[in-house]
């Protein structure tokens, strides 16, 4: 009967513990409205806001911030939300931009050495759609990405936060539907 208490403290830890790790984005400005499938949409700036300490050699790279630029358009491309422009284009509807608010490089050699959490590396982008016409933010988010896998890169991070900004627009988008 001490066995069955303690495994069900120990699994009811282990819940508790695990149910946060589920979400790795918070909207801070739900869609109040669709707009339309031939919306275009361009990738503009992705800011360093880490604090004014933070070591140069600990940063992400310019290359790692276009490489995730990149993914936000892959992503928002493959959710068929917009139609995206090349970037040096002027006439779009929508601009997606963001702040680097954390930002952790980690070290695949000590997840693999040490395990998954010893290099663990980490990223949260404050990523925002504004409307061009009226300068206004319509969606906003704050998207956390991690790489706790020996064999994955630390650029796996920022597939993921584009994966889960694309998937957390378009989860708007069906909350919005819904209603109609």
């Amino acid at each position: 009967m001490k066995i069955f208490k303690y495994m069900s403290a120990v699994i009811l830890a282990i819940a508790f513990l695990v149910s946060g790790c589920g979400q790795r984005y918070a909207i801070t400005h739900n869609l109040e409205e669709t707009f339309p499938g031939s919306s275009t949409c361009k990738i503009g700036y992705i800011l360093d806001e880490l604090p004014g300490n933070f070591p140069d050699d600990k940063k992400p790279s310019m290359e790692d911030i276009d490489k995730f630029k990149g993914y936000l358009k892959d992503a928002l491309l493959k959710a068929e939300l917009f139609d995206m422009k090349d970037e040096s284009g002027n006439l779009y509807d929508y601009e997606v931009n963001g702040r680097l608010i954390d930002y952790k490089k980690g070290s695949g050699f000590l997840r693999f050495m040490f395990g998954a959490w010893a290099g663990k590396a980490k990223v949260t982008v404050a990523l925002k759609i504004v409307e061009k016409v009226n300068n206004t933010e319509i969606f906003a988010g704050n998207f956390t990405g991690e790489v706790t896998s020996e064999f994955e890169s630390g650029l796996e991070m920022f597939k993921r936060v584009a994966k889960d900004f694309a998937a957390a627009l378009k989860k708007e988008f069906k909350r919005l539907n819904k209603g109609k």
